[in-house]
């Protein structure tokens, strides 16, 4: 069953603690009912991830943080219980993607608005701007690397050597330990740091395995 729930694309925060935990309640779900909608559950964590950012706009950033690494937990249950129940669907899997970049968005926001009321004598605001605008951006751009990968050469970058610093499930745990840490201003730093930084090492990664890519595109 494990083989089944786990997947070989995960990251490192994905692999090592929230698989620990999104499994045993996937499973203690399927105990319940069999006839839930892994959309169902997909759409209940979006709108709980939606709501873990506004709670950055009511200046409570460590329970904002902790409900933002609960909506990272809870994101693999409903690939976990469409998996265990086979129910994955090509419908699932590009809803649950959208939804994520939707709460992704909002949370990095929303996140960024908070920072700039404790921070906005500190640093001028264009500067700011340009950090949000880089954090943001390098969030999408991760995701847009595996899929222009995936697409290209028809496999996801981890399965090729790629180190997952900037995965989903790391970026959201970063910005969980800033806010419980009040490290908001070095969360953004990170944030950038991690995406980009992904972005570039796993190219180079990429290019290094060129001819093994090269061969299973033509497979």
């Amino acid at each position: 069953m494990l083989l089944v729930v786990y997947k070989d694309t995960d990251g490192i925060i994905s692999r090592y603690i929230n698989r620990k935990i999104s499994i045993r309640i996937s499973k203690l779900i399927i105990s319940k009912t069999r006839s839930i909608s892994p959309n169902t559950i997909t759409f209940v964590v979006s709108l709980l991830g939606i709501l873990s950012a506004l709670v950055y706009l009511a200046d409570l950033p460590i329970v904002a943080g902790i409900m933002v690494q609960i909506v990272s937990i809870l994101d693999g249950v409903d690939g976990e219980v469409a998996r265990l129940l086979n129910k994955k669907t090509r419908i699932g899997g590009f809803l649950d993607s959208t939804l994520d970049r939707f709460v992704d968005l909002f949370i990095i926001l929303c996140f960024s608005l908070f920072t700039w009321k404790h921070i906005k004598k500190a640093i001028a605001v264009d500067m700011f701007i340009v950090l949000v605008i880089v954090a943001t951006s390098g969030c999408f751009f991760v995701s847009f690397f595996h899929a222009r990968a995936e697409a290209t050469f028809n496999i996801h970058p981890v399965r090729v050597g790629s180190l997952p610093i900037g995965s989903r499930d790391m970026r959201l745990f970063v910005i969980f330990l800033g806010s419980v840490f009040g490290l908001y201003f070095i969360t953004l730093i990170l944030i950038c740091i991690i995406s980009y930084g992904h972005i570039i090492i796993n190219t180079v990664v990429l290019f290094s395995k060129r001819a093994f890519l090269e061969s299973q595109d033509y497979n």
